[in-house]
């Protein structure tokens, strides 16, 4: 765990992830970062590197959860029978036309935020030199 939940809500101030959602959303985020840096964080002696990704978890754990929940709101949709938004309506033998609710599709989600994921990350951690991935001297 780089960032716990006393620092996500004290220092980085967030308020989206509950205290019992947290630790699944740490984990999702722990992973996406390490991925990215190549498991590097545990050689990490700087403090200066070691807060900004504790930042950068904090970040990525909002995001994550935003997504997630987007996602619920597309299953949901799909799971109900809802007629959606009335298009055309006529009087005389009475008839009416729906259009439904346009959501994207869960594909289109899911593919931004695998996008989104790495952008933030990059973003973040660029200047750090977790991201390198070339070959390093010993």
């Amino acid at each position: 765990m780089y960032a716990d939940y006393e620092f996500y809500s004290a220092k980085y101030l967030g308020e989206l992830v509950s205290e019992d959602d947290y630790p699944k959303y740490e984990m999702k985020a722990r992973d996406e970062i390490d991925y990215y840096t190549r498991m590097r964080i545990s050689f990490l002696k700087d403090e200066n590197k070691i807060e900004r990704v504790k930042m950068c978890e904090c970040k990525l754990i909002d995001l994550l959860f935003n997504y997630d929940q987007e996602l619920a709101k597309i299953k949901e949709y799909e799971d109900k029978t809802v007629e959606g938004v009335v298009s055309s309506e006529t009087v005389g033998k009475h008839s009416i036309s729906y259009q439904k609710a346009s959501l994207r599709s869960k594909a289109d989600v899911e593919k931004e935020r695998s996008k989104k994921i790495k952008e933030l990350i990059h973003k973040n951690l660029f200047m750090t030199g977790l991201l390198y991935s070339g070959l390093s001297y010993v």
